[in-house]
């Protein structure tokens, strides 16, 4: 039964990380890059915490807390550029506070982030 609630709560953080990307896609093109960064940068959190609660670890959400899941994700899974590519998505949770990033990094780093992303997502669901 427990099993079955943690299924869902992964199922749902998946589905809110996809619906976050969609609305980063928007916010893209609507030239509102600020807002789709934090969309990305909300997309990858919620991704993490897929994988946190699919895989039964203590995620609640802070900075701290997500870049530990990496780690652990990254160690269990025996790939460092699990960490690496966490960067990318990090990367956006700063630019939609500091606004330092240009349009070439915004679509190279965009795409590296979602590609992480959606590797996230396969691993938990």
């Amino acid at each position: 039964m427990a099993a079955d609630r943690a299924q869902l709560l992964a199922q749902d953080y998946a589905r809110n990380a996809r619906d976050l990307l969609a609305e980063s896609d928007r916010k893209f093109a609507s030239r509102k890059h600020l807002s789709a960064s934090e969309m990305i940068w909300q997309a990858t959190a919620q991704a993490i915490m897929a994988v946190a609660v699919h895989r039964g670890w203590h995620c609640d959400g802070t900075r701290l807390s997500l870049r530990n899941t990496i780690e652990q994700l990254a160690e269990d899974e025996g790939d460092s550029l699990i960490s690496l590519k966490y960067v990318y998505a990090e990367n956006f949770r700063d630019n939609a506070k500091l606004d330092f990033m240009e349009y070439r990094e915004l679509a190279y780093d965009s795409a590296k982030a979602r590609d992480f992303i959606r590797c996230l997502l396969a691993k938990a669901c």
